[in-house]
């Protein structure tokens, strides 16, 4: 719930790059392009920056998926994966792209005249009322499980399916909605008439915030910056009101990045801003597919300062520890845990600063690494021996038993029908078992 009288805390304020920025956008992450002394940019939590290009920008929206970082420079949609290229089939879009939003690995672009999905290849054009969506506009959230589109209009604000474009529910407002937001919460932001709105437990909540004039928000993080006549704040779940002290005509122009870091420029350079200090997960993006171990590394905000930094994976209440090593990488392994998606957790204490967190949801889905005699035969006896040894109708002694009835064993398994003695089948196992038998069932 938002509280009637939320304490106020000062915002962190970092400098990422000093001296005149022509353009700039969040792409995703901790990942930043920009445009400075006429060469645009591409800068990461990991790296030094890396150049763009030597000519093409400034830099007005950016945005990355598996391709690589898509970014707009000089009104022309390139694709950057190791070597720049224009994307020719975006001048087809009936004018240049304006923003780019990722939400999984689907890319949405939108132009002065339409919004547009590209997933796995395929180009979609999205309509709202049989015409194409106009801002305010926001993605995040879920209606019945579907993630959601926010469109904002005259009479309040509507969610929309942003593969179909149908829409699944309408929220009315008097004065209608001038821009909407929603972060990690699911919770949805909305300017109206000057006032912000938050729709919580199906009721409007207005928060006490005087002269707002624009929202931005993450839907990957918590919380949602709020642009007032007289400068930034920050609200976030906790209460707390977090005060960024900049001339909001100097900052007028914003960005977000995944961490819920506000991007802005000033006369000085270009700043992030964060409410907390969060921590960034390099070498993985929302919704990727984790097959087999990878190596991930954690990028604290302001390292020198970290007293410990801890990492789980975390399911439906269940947590399991990650191994951190001392240059805060880790190896995330999927064998043994159960299919579907996990949540990667990372939490860091600071010296005399706020703890931070950094969140990654994942979909685990390991492809092999299980083997029949070190995980699946220790399974059949501790658990399945009484009833399917040799002297039994149904025999699973042995590999070949196993994978000629794989189906039927999985099935049984997980919906609890087996086994007949003792308890069920934890997730791991059966987690060892899908992994064992997607990796060709090895000896």
């Amino acid at each position: 719930m938002v509280p009637e009288n939320p304490g106020q805390m000062h915002a962190h304020l970092d400098a990422l790059q000093l001296g005149t920025v022509d353009g700039f956008a969040a792409a995703g992450g901790g990942t930043v392009a920009a445009s400075w002394e006429g060469v645009s940019w591409l800068w990461s939590a990991l790296d030094e920056p890396v150049v763009l290009s030597l000519t093409e920008g400034p830099v007005s929206a950016a945005a990355t998926t598996q391709d690589g970082v898509w970014v707009v420079l000089d009104d022309a949609l390139y694709l950057f994966d190791g070597v720049l290229r224009r994307v020719d089939w975006a001048d087809d879009l009936g004018g240049p792209v304006v923003d780019l939003e990722t939400v999984g690995q689907a890319l949405y672009l939108s132009t002065q005249t339409g919004l547009f999905r590209r997933s796995e290849g395929l180009l979609t054009q999205l309509y709202f009322d049989g015409q194409t969506p106009t801002a305010p506009m926001a993605l995040g959230g879920t209606f019945s499980g579907v993630p959601v589109l926010w469109i904002g209009q005259s009479d309040g604000v509507y969610a929309l399916d942003p593969v179909s474009g149908e829409v699944m529910e309408g929220l009315a407002l008097d004065a209608g909605a001038d821009d909407v937001a929603v972060d990690a919460s699911g919770l949805l932001h909305v300017l109206s008439d000057g006032q912000v709105q938050v729709r919580q437990g199906g009721e409007w909540t207005a928060l006490n915030v005087e002269g707002a004039v624009g929202l931005i928000a993450e839907p990957s993080a918590d919380g949602v910056w709020i642009a007032t006549a007289t400068g930034w704040m920050h609200q976030g779940s906790d209460g707390q009101n977090h005060v960024l002290d900049v001339d909001p005509a100097l900052a007028a122009d914003a960005h977000i990045d995944g961490l819920g870091r506000l991007l802005h420029t000033d006369a000085a350079g270009l700043w992030r801003t964060a409410a907390n200090r969060p921590v960034e997960v390099v070498g993985l993006y929302a919704g990727d597919r984790v097959e087999a171990p990878m190596v991930v590394s954690f990028v604290p905000t302001a390292p020198d300062d970290v007293l410990n930094l801890t990492a789980r994976v975390v399911r439906l209440g269940d947590a399991i520890d990650v191994v951190v090593a001392d240059d805060w990488t880790a190896t995330i392994d999927p064998l043994g845990l159960v299919f579907g998606n996990w949540t990667l957790e990372v939490d860091t204490t600071f010296v005399n600063e706020p703890a931070g967190r950094g969140e990654v949801i994942l979909q685990m889905a390991a492809s092999g690494g299980a083997s029949w005699l070190e995980h699946i035969e220790p399974i059949y006896l501790q658990h399945c021996s009484q009833c399917h040894d040799g002297a039994t109708e149904t025999v699973l002694e042995d590999l070949e038993d196993w994978s000629a009835g794989i189906d039927v064993i999985l099935e049984k398994v997980i919906s609890g029908d087996m086994p007949l003695v003792g308890s069920k089948l934890s997730d791991g196992d059966v987690a060892l078992i899908q992994a064992w038998a997607a990796g060709g069932f090895p000896l």
